[in-house]
């Protein structure tokens, strides 16, 4: 075992109900009227440049430039006042248990990498992870495998060798295409997708699985 590689949103932070309802206020000035639970059932982890298009289509709207989209959106974010920003339960114990085993930590999200940054620093959860992902960072964001192979690359590690935390079906599909196991964080017990490991609550994952 060579890395493990978290999600941010839902996995490290509670914030993809933050997403989805700046997601869903901003797509009401197109004249888009989108519950922000359907966003997170949908496009959980998915990128704005490949869920803004689809949402816009699918209401039959003209999209405005998507710079201009993200812009907006990330503005609303950075806006959100910090102690908002609350780590999942059961999360800190398993972050706990790998550092102790020395095995390098990384972060492979769809969020910007910036915001990552923002989050972990506000709930006092950036000093673990030795790098930060983004798939800004690369040319097909999730269910691709891309942001999974740059991120297991930035700790010099090969695929084979990293396990990925998820709670995106998205993030799973993208994981197993990467070659690489994956333990699907499940909170709601609602999650279809079979990962190498379900479980409700990350304090749930034996230390025998990193083995």
């Amino acid at each position: 075992m060579r890395a493990v590689i978290f999600d941010c949103d839902g996995v490290l932070v509670d914030s993809q109900p933050l997403h989805s309802a700046a997601e869903a206020a901003l797509l009401r000035e197109y004249g888009i009227i989108i519950d922000p639970e359907v966003i997170t059932a949908r496009f959980a982890g998915v990128s704005g440049r490949d869920m803004f298009p689809k949402i816009f289509d699918e209401f039959g709207k003209q999209m405005p430039e998507l710079a201009e989209l993200q812009r907006k959106k990330w503005g609303r974010m950075f806006d959100i006042p910090l102690d908002e920003f609350k780590e999942v339960p059961g999360t800190r114990d398993l972050i706990d248990r790998l550092v102790l085993r020395r095995i390098p930590l990384v972060v492979a999200s769809a969020s910007r990498a910036e915001f990552v940054d923002h989050m972990l620093r506000a709930i006092d959860l950036r000093t673990p992870f030795k790098a930060i992902t983004s798939s800004h960072e690369v040319a097909r964001g999730k269910p691709a495998p891309d942001v999974f192979l740059l991120a297991a690359a930035k700790v010099g590690a090969k695929p084979h060798e990293c396990i990925v935390i998820e709670d995106g079906v998205s993030g799973m599909i993208g994981a197993h295409k990467a070659g690489m196991r994956c333990v699907a964080l499940d909170r709601s017990g609602t999650c279809e997708y079979r990962a190498e490991l379900n479980v409700s609550n990350l304090q749930y994952v034996p230390d025998a699985f990193f083995d």
